[in-house]
């Protein structure tokens, strides 16, 4: 059955990115990222409610299963791409980060989900 996409989604999805990136720009032009260490817990949080909210402009939120499969496979994704170039592998106990930061996604995507059930935007 063919879905149609949520432009209301879509367009928040892309308002979240857009801030996203603002907020890492500036943060990376002040160093906020070797300065506060727990920043990079809401910079994740964020992510996970931005690409939650792009899943459910295409209509996940039907099928929580499928949303959560996708959310966890993009978290593992970006979790590799961190690997692979190098993004904090300095860090003692990188595993335990690595394991943090993909819970800080998923716990983003869960608010996204339970903002897009408990409002009108479904």
């Amino acid at each position: 059955m063919y879905q149609r996409m949520n432009r209301t989604w879509l367009a928040i999805a892309l308002a979240l990115s857009a801030l996203l990136l603002a907020v890492h720009l500036y943060a990376l032009a002040n160093f906020w990222y070797w300065h506060y260490r727990w920043f990079d817990i809401p910079m994740h949080i964020l992510g996970g409610i931005a690409i939650g909210s792009l899943l459910l402009s295409f209509g996940t939120n039907r099928r929580t299963s499928i949303y959560f499969l996708c959310m966890l496979a993009i978290v593992v994704c970006w979790e590799i791409f961190e690997y692979v170039f190098g993004i904090s592998t300095h860090q003692p106990h990188y595993w335990v980060d690595t394991f943090k930061d993909m819970a800080d996604g998923l716990l983003g995507s869960c608010a996204a989900l339970y903002f897009a059930r408990k409002t009108a935007w479904h």
